[in-house]
């Protein structure tokens, strides 16, 4: 593939950087995305649950199963009490799935988020899922 041609590189570059300077470069930071309405609903609904699901999303993959230990509450200004309170109905409404249960010598419970992303960025349901709505249980 041919270079671009020089003036072709500094409108891009300075497009570039109108963006970057206005807050609108995007490129390279992590995002956290809500469904609207339901982030809505949410904050209305449960204000605890939905800060602590926005730092599980926030400071973790979508693909990555993740710690959401009562060690934590004091990072999102919660007691643990009303952090684990919080984090047990973001479970029971199927927003977050515990896929490894506390136990001694393996640490804190695991989780996962309802929804797992493809690389390509399509939502796919996680073959657990079907598991545990049977009433499964890891």
């Amino acid at each position: 593939m041919p270079p671009l041609p020089a003036g072709e590189v500094m409108e891009v570059a300075r497009w570039v950087w109108l963006n970057t300077e206005s807050g609108d470069n995007w490129k390279g930071r992590r995002m956290l995305a809500f469904d609207a309405d339901e982030a809505l609903r949410m904050i209305e609904a449960d204000p605890d649950a939905c800060l602590v699901l926005s730092f599980a999303k926030a400071t973790n993959r979508p693909s990555r199963d993740f710690m959401l230990h009562n060690g934590l509450a004091e990072q999102v200004g919660m007691s643990r009490k009303r952090f684990a309170a919080a984090r047990t109905r973001l479970e029971v409404a199927g927003e977050i799935i515990m896929v490894r249960p506390p136990a001694d010598g393996t640490g804190p419970p695991l989780y996962r988020f309802r929804h797992r992303f493809s690389p390509a960025g399509k939502r796919e349901r996680h073959r657990d899922i079907a598991f545990l709505e049977e009433g499964g249980r890891f």
